[in-house]
């Protein structure tokens, strides 16, 4: 997001100027909010720092999306 924007500064020939903390926050929300569910689900999964009563439910099901009740743990998890 920020080579995006930069290169877009560049592109316009617009001069470089420091990123306010309020641009910067905008590229991070829009960063996270490009990240899949699927993606932190499997971050957690493979993290080691779960509980192991849920670990063992990620590894017995290895379909997340079939398991209402454990997405429902892992959103809890990711929010």
């Amino acid at each position: 997001m920020l080579v995006c924007y930069w290169i877009s500064l560049l592109d316009s020939c617009k001069e470089f100027k420091p990123i306010d903390l309020n641009k910067c926050i905008n590229f991070l929300d829009d960063a996270w909010n490009g990240i899949k569910k699927n993606t932190i689900k499997n971050c957690w999964r493979h993290s080691d720092i779960l509980p192991c009563s849920l670990l063992e439910k990620l590894y017995l099901d290895s379909n997340l999306s079939e398991s209402s009740n454990l997405d429902n743990e892992l959103d809890e998890l990711s929010d």
